[in-house]
């Protein structure tokens, strides 16, 4: 968060950008970085035609284990309508343990605009990182 407000990245996943990589599947990595907490997440979207998985990587490097939450909101509108994903997960990382759960998959289509919100809340149910994404061709 900068100021107190959540960092907002736009990004597009269109086919010029496809064609720029000359492959079906498209990969977006985002380092997520909170203050006074160890973990190195990274948000991972990934797109292979019309399916949208987000995945986390945690890495844990120290000799502690973490214990924190993360959630996932992903809002769609589109042609088709609006569609909601809400999913939360608790994440125990051992020391040095590196993982990458999938948080969430979604179909789009072109047409479709979509927003992504991450948060993470350490053991102590704080909130210490949102981050919010949006699609290029968001309204």
């Amino acid at each position: 968060m900068v100021g107190g407000q959540p960092q907002v990245l736009s990004i597009k996943f269109g086919e010029k950008m496809k064609a720029q990589i000359l492959g079906i599947i498209l990969l977006m990595v985002l380092p997520l970085k909170a203050e006074n907490f160890p973990a190195e997440l990274n948000l991972y979207l990934e797109r292979e035609n019309s399916l949208l998985k987000v995945y986390l990587t945690c890495y844990n490097p120290t000799l502690e284990t973490l214990d924190f939450k993360v959630s996932l909101k992903i809002i769609k509108k589109g042609p088709s309508g609006t569609s909601n994903v809400l999913q939360s997960k608790r994440i125990i990382l051992s020391p040095k343990e590196k993982i990458k759960p999938m948080l969430g998959l979604l179909k789009i289509g072109p047409e479709d605009f979509y927003t992504i919100e991450v948060k993470v809340w350490n053991k102590e149910r704080r909130l210490i990182l949102e981050k919010t994404i949006c699609s290029e061709n968001e309204r």
